[in-house]
């Protein structure tokens, strides 16, 4: 762990993670992983079991919550499980606690997103939550970009977008997969004390007890 954070003197930009970061989604997502559940005649799963299988994009989700699944039952539940999703996108997903006054006193340094969510469901979720005009940059999971914890989206931003370098950009997650993308691209990563950071093995940079200390 490193010293007092300074991050706002430390760092020209910072790249956040979606999901257990900036926004509690994961009622949501246990509706939709349900629903498709429910079409296999398969019992509903608790909350904290399918939160321990985000993180990893749509694929992984439904390979973790459904089992092993031959190639085209799996795409067929994947395209079903995004359906769903879309569907209840945010239902009941919100933002953490001072997320906004946060975005807002970061306004003069360079922010985007970067989650394994599909790409549509993040700008949406972000435009209907009302901050998706904070970010230069939002980055979903799509074909054209391998997800985390591959660092190429993560260099993209902040060598294409930020046009600045690793060790002055920080990656803020919740959850071992930010740490690995960080660590694969070079760069610190503070890690919120919310969403999946309980379940959490590796050791991040800075532990944030409350995001809103990124202000300080």
């Amino acid at each position: 762990m490193r010293g007092p954070g300074r991050f706002k003197e430390r760092f020209d930009g910072f790249v956040f993670d979606l999901d257990g970061t900036l926004v509690d989604t994961f009622v949501d997502i246990q509706t939709a992983i349900n629903l498709v559940r429910r079409d296999l005649s398969l019992p509903p799963l608790d909350l904290e079991t399918v939160t321990l299988c985000v993180g990893n994009g749509a694929r992984q989700l439904v390979r973790k919550t459904i089992g092993d699944l031959d190639a085209g039952e799996e795409a067929r539940l994947v395209g079903l499980f995004r359906t769903y999703y879309r569907q209840h996108l945010h239902d009941c997903s919100r933002l953490y606690p001072n997320v906004i006054s946060t975005l807002d006193s970061l306004s003069g340094h360079k922010l985007a997103v970067l989650s394994n969510k599909p790409h549509e469901p993040c700008v949406e979720l972000l435009r209907a939550l009302g901050i998706l005009d904070r970010f230069l940059i939002v980055r979903g999971q799509d074909d054209r970009w391998p997800s985390k914890p591959d660092p190429q989206s993560l260099l993209f931003i902040v060598r294409d977008v930020f046009q600045t370098v690793p060790e002055r950009t920080l990656m803020v997650g919740d959850w071992d997969t930010d740490v690995f993308t960080a660590r694969n691209a070079g760069m610190p990563c503070a890690i919120v004390r919310t969403g999946m950071s309980r379940f959490m093995g590796a050791v991040p940079d800075w532990y944030l007890d409350d995001i809103v200390e990124l202000s300080r």
